[in-house]
């Protein structure tokens, strides 16, 4: 050891500092790798930034004091005061020069660095509180415990360490021109194995401004099946449209008596979009959106619908058959625990912020309970069964079972929330022997589809 210190100390004072700063930075750098693998990333920042902080300034305050600390040692000789003046000044003037360096770096790098990382540090420890807080809000609705935690996208939890793709995409967001589209193309699969055919009404000499676009699926390797889903569409979308246009004639006297003498502009449109959630072998899934808006009212108004078949027996889904309808939860009165287990994940959903399910200030806590209880009365029981609320829509794919709330399940401002229930969430309560069993575990194989919010699982 004595050898090495021994060698250490002829080398260049430069090279020392520099193996010496070198291997504090790594120390540091393990330091933070370790903190971190113990949920403290914003702890670990703080203490990377702090220690090479406190390091420079050992570094650099011991070169200034040593340097006074020589000069105490040093007499010089009558003939050396002149060249010892000038020295001293040139190194004092380098001493001044170290101190702006090192205030300059503290001030305008450093203090600002580190305060972020406390910042980030103190929001790991609100974050732990309001980990307990929402865990223990979820405890209290009634569910299972293998669906009960809070997930979080963090590497922090009060409960367990959650990887990131276990988090919530929560509502999926509404963008200018292309509305939900963007989102809900990253949980949707392509047709392939067919073609979309976009057919339009678009009524002559109207009134109202029509623009009614459906789609029909043609050449599928399921045709048969298919031909039955677009006459259905077809039918559907021709008795909507040619009920409306019976309202032509009000729509025409209103317009001539209220608007044309008073110059104003009469608005009033009736339009329909799609979205295909899945339209392969095993399912077609769509979701249709009438939007209309009469001149004089406050609002345009929407009408969701969905269509949802499964193509081997070409029959329509009944999405209670997904889940065990004959395990109960533990609670009075009992009821069916997947009707529970939806209710929760549901919530969760609706309350789900960049990931993490976010309970404080949750508008959707009360909104929700006011939706059941609205529909299916005061009391849980066997009738709270979301899926057979009359306003609500739903759709099933490959990454799970989407549900479209409508405008008004909430309140008109809310917009119309669209969410995802992944697979992976309700896992524990589908049903093995499930009807669509074999279309579940075809899901459950392609893992290579997974996403950060739907990662794989198993059936």
């Amino acid at each position: 050891m004595e050898k090495i210190k021994e060698l250490f100390n002829k080398l260049p004072q430069t090279l020392r500092q520099t193996i010496t700063f070198t291997l504090f930075i790594i120390f540091l750098m393990i330091l933070r790798v370790y903190v971190a693998s113990r949920g403290g990333e914003g702890l670990a920042g703080f203490l990377l930034i702090n220690g090479f902080l406190i390091y420079l300034l050992v570094l650099v305050g011991r070169d200034y004091f040593y340097e006074f600390y020589e000069y105490g040692k040093y007499i010089p000789e009558d003939d050396d005061i002149i060249r010892y003046k000038k020295r001293k000044k040139e190194d004092r003037d380098n001493s001044v020069l170290k101190k702006f360096v090192l205030i300059f770096i503290s001030v305008v790098v450093l203090v600002p660095t580190n305060l972020i990382a406390l910042n980030n540090y103190q929001t790991e420890r609100y974050e732990s509180m309001r980990a307990f807080e929402e865990q223990r809000f979820i405890n209290s609705l009634p569910s299972n415990t293998t669906t009960t935690t809070v997930v979080r996208n963090t590497t922090t939890s009060t409960t367990t360490n959650v990887p990131e793709e276990r988090g919530y995409r929560g509502i999926f967001p509404w963008e200018e021109d292309v509305g939900k589209k963007a989102t809900i193309q990253k949980v949707t699969l392509p047709v392939d194995k067919g073609i979309i055919a976009n057919i339009k009404i678009t009524p002559k000499e109207t009134v109202r401004d029509y623009k009614i676009i459906y789609q029909q699926i043609e050449d599928h390797n399921s045709q048969n099946c298919y031909d039955t889903i677009n006459k259905e569409i077809k039918n559907i979308v021709t008795a909507y449209v040619e009920r409306d246009l019976e309202g032509e004639e009000f729509r025409k006297e209103f317009k001539e008596e209220e608007y044309d003498p008073g110059g104003y502009t009469f608005y009033s449109w009736l339009y329909l979009e799609y979205e295909i959630i899945e339209a392969s072998n095993e399912i077609f899934s769509a979701f249709f959106y009438w939007d209309s808006y009469g001149a004089g009212a406050a609002h345009p108004i929407s009408d969701p619908f969905s269509i949802n078949y499964d193509i081997g027996k070409c029959e329509k889904i009944n999405f209670n058959k997904f889940f065990d309808e004959t395990e109960l939860a533990g609670l009075e009165p009992s009821y069916s625990l997947y009707k529970q287990v939806i209710e929760v994940e549901v919530l969760k959903q609706l309350c789900a912020q960049d990931g993490i399910v976010i309970i404080d200030n949750c508008e959707y806590v009360d909104l929700f309970k006011f939706y059941y209880e609205y529909k299916f009365g005061k009391e849980r029981s066997e009738k709270w069964n979301i899926f057979d609320s009359a306003t609500t829509s739903f759709g099933v794919g490959q990454y799970g079972i989407f549900v479209q709330f409508w405008e008004y399940d909430f309140y008109y401002a809310s917009g119309s929330e669209l969410i995802l229930l992944p697979w992976s969430k309700i896992s524990s309560i589908l049903d093995p022997n499930s009807i669509y069993s074999e279309i579940l575990n075809s899901y459950s194989q392609r893992q290579d589809l997974a996403t950060t919010y739907e990662p794989e699982w198993d059936f």
